[in-house]
């Protein structure tokens, strides 16, 4: 326990007011970190092993949000949660590789690095009774499901190009229209990790995660059953790090996380929360 932690007052009521994606000091750290939401689960045990290569940062802030609103905070300064306002200038930004290819062309950032990938799957209750195993299935009648959002989700994305790819443009329209239109489909309003929770809650019978999420809740030991996709029909999104160009406060910080990452210490803890490395096939 930090100092921090035995000396503040606690005040959080789960789930009314507890914020899942935002940890440390917004005012005061070493490294700010705004990582592609997917990794959440990965973060304590990356940082526990980061720390320990760098004693000299001792204060990291990190927001595992979706990569859309991320790219969206870095553009505006500010992300605004209720009546709380939060300030950061990050040092490192993961998200998916055309997103950032984006901050490339702003002058946001000067490179990114490659470092991770993952696959699409999709996320039943246990034993699978809608005996989903393919996105065809989730298209029928009566099957309720839960879709990332893909303004802000780079699964969303990959989703939306998944199905359409494999069943054409007006099953996405079914999904994402029609469905949600009649009760049976709805939106993460933040996060793909939501997906867990309202299928554990019964609202829903399935839905895309990335696999890494899927994993991890068959980890946990929840009711939950991974279901993979046929090769032909999935997906893989790859991600990379960036240095702000420019704006980074702690740029030597900055550069040894994205060292970190790529390098074995960072590899092994991603692969043990199931990432692939960023030339996997």
């Amino acid at each position: 326990m930090s100092i921090l932690e035995a000396t503040a007052v606690e005040l959080s009521v789960p789930p009314v007011d507890q914020v899942l994606d935002l940890h440390g000091d917004p005012a005061h750290h070493d490294l700010a970190l705004f990582m592609h939401g997917n990794q959440w689960m990965a973060m304590d045990a990356l940082l526990r092993e980061f720390q320990a290569a760098n004693p000299q940062v001792r204060s990291i802030y990190y927001e595992t949000l979706p990569p859309g609103i991320l790219v969206q905070q870095l553009r505006r300064g500010t992300l605004l949660m209720g009546e709380l306002i939060i300030r950061v200038v990050p040092d490192v930004l993961t998200a998916g590789v055309e997103m950032l290819e984006e901050l490339v062309e702003e002058g946001r950032v000067r490179r990114y690095d490659p470092y991770a990938s993952n696959r699409l799957a999709i996320l039943v209750r246990r034993g699978n009774p809608q005996a989903i195993a393919e996105w065809a299935d989730l298209v029928r009648p009566g099957v309720r499901i839960a879709l990332p959002d893909p303004e802000t989700e780079g699964i969303g994305r990959l989703v939306r190009e998944a199905v359409t790819g494999t069943l054409g443009a007006d099953a996405w329209v079914e999904l994402a229209e029609r469905k949600v239109e009649r009760g049976s489909a709805l939106w993460t309003r933040i996060h793909h990790r939501e997906t867990p929770l309202n299928l554990l809650a019964g609202r829903v019978d399935a839905g895309p995660v990335w696999l890494t999420e899927a994993l991890y809740q068959v980890r946990l030991g929840m009711p939950l059953d991974l279901v993979h996709l046929p090769e032909r029909q999935g997906r893989r999104g790859r991600y990379g790090a960036a240095v702000l160009a420019g704006s980074s406060p702690h740029p030597e910080a900055a550069q040894a996380f994205v060292d970190f990452l790529r390098g074995p210490q960072g590899q092994d803890v991603l692969a043990d929360y199931g990432f692939e490395g960023p030339g996997d096939q």
